[in-house]
């Protein structure tokens, strides 16, 4: 009876050391990622790291980051630039040329 309880104890606890170990693997993952951008682009990607849907938040900063586009401010962008945002909840909106 011992044996059996000391048994599940042990796979509890690395089950339990597993999850949190894949969780600090997660964190320190996306803690790099965000390490990785320039300045401007850095202090939105830490932002990502508050929200809850982390990937949505950071894709809109990596198309950001790629285009060499700014945030948007109060959502409007000046002549010869049109919003843009990716089509979920934790999106950042920036500024793009318009294309004609």
């Amino acid at each position: 009876m011992r044996k059996t309880i000391k048994v599940i104890l042990i796979v509890v606890a690395l089950i339990v050391a597993f999850i949190i170990g894949i969780n600090l693997y997660s964190y320190g993952k996306k803690r790099v990622e965000v390490k990785s951008m320039p300045d401007y682009y850095q202090t939105l990607a830490e932002q990502c790291l508050q929200k809850s849907s982390y990937g949505c938040c950071m894709a809109s900063v990596r198309a950001m980051k790629n285009g060499n586009y700014k945030l948007s401010e109060n959502n409007t962008c000046g002549d010869g630039f049109a919003p843009n945002m990716m089509r979920c909840i934790d999106s950042f909106k920036w500024c793009e040329p318009v294309k004609r």
